[in-house]
């Protein structure tokens, strides 16, 4: 049996008739937090958060759209909140981009060319060297051949690719500082490709799709960052093949629990969705790239 330690609650003063008060929410505590009360909040949140992580992450990845539905149709309590799972989603994203090392260009540009039949012109060596160990790594005749592959660039090429040799770490930090921002903004603009594609929906409907189903991406993404372990183009190149058709497989099977319709309805308008979307990806990655290779 519960034990109720006062009459009122300490955040309101509302009077109490159980643990947890029923005007503002706030449990029953003491007036002096205790370090038990503080270890118990630290667990929740970071990794419990009273199941309603785990339980809104399995039905996230497992049933494309399930969350969705759920959340719209009144479900909402026993999940977390779907913009909390975007930025804890987009946190671990951006985590695990940051950790995994990017793969060294140089040793898989050599061993795909030996693997091949053409020979890389000495231009291209230099490059992949410049971009490996940086401008300050090659020697006098290589920094003239880099120089001229980079003038050879459009403008806005031109500077992303010499800030990728003389400066790789200052221009991944700066991408990476703005990135989180710059992709919420994709959110709002995604639900409004999604009220041209499903008519007869609130927007909020599709504000809800299209946060849950950034969060998904992210996952997605994270898991993808591990293809950069095997140190090679190659096998970056087969992980991002995955997940975008991963994404896209997810999307529409998405669309069509959330909004109904036919199978082919929703393999239409999730590829036309799809290609809006990435659309969209692509270019707030590139404008995110060409600032802050100027910045």
């Amino acid at each position: 049996m519960t034990t109720i330690r006062s009459g009122e609650c300490l955040n309101c003063g509302a009077e109490l008739g159980g643990r947890f008060c029923a005007e503002c929410g706030q449990r029953d505590v003491p007036p002096r937090p205790t370090l038990a009360e503080l270890a118990g909040d630290a667990y929740g949140e970071l990794v419990g958060w009273d199941g309603k992580l785990a339980r809104t992450l399995l039905l996230l990845v497992r049933s494309p759209g399930a969350l969705t539905r759920a959340i719209l149709e009144g479900e909402r309590a026993k999940f977390i909140s779907p913009v909390r799972l975007y930025f804890a989603c987009s946190l671990a994203y951006f985590l695990v981009s940051a950790a995994v090392p990017d793969p060294n260009v140089a040793r898989s540009f050599d061993v795909g060319i030996s693997l091949g039949t053409q020979t890389a012109s000495p231009k291209d060596l230099a490059m992949a060297h410049a971009m490996s160990g940086g401008f300050k790594a090659l020697d006098p005749t290589e920094r003239g051949l880099v120089e001229q592959t980079i003038g050879e660039q459009p403008a806005f090429v031109q500077s992303i690719m010499r800030a990728m040799v003389t400066d790789p770490q200052g221009l991944q930090q700066r991408a990476a500082d703005a990135m989180p921002r710059v992709l919420f903004v994709i959110v709002p603009v995604l639900a409004a490709v999604l009220a041209l594609f499903h008519r007869g929906r609130h927007f909020p409907e599709h504000l809800y799709f299209a946060v849950l189903f950034q969060a998904f991406v992210f996952l997605v993404l994270a898991v993808q960052s591990l293809s950069a372990l095997a140190d090679s183009l190659a096998a970056l190149a087969v992980g991002q093949a995955a997940a975008g058709l991963v994404i896209v497989a997810y999307g529409i099977v998405a669309q069509r629990r959330v909004y109904g319709g036919s199978w082919l309805g929703a393999v239409l308008k999730g590829l036309g969705v799809g290609v809006v979307y990435l659309s969209l990806w692509s270019s707030v990655v590139l404008g995110v790239t060409v600032w802050a290779s100027r910045a």
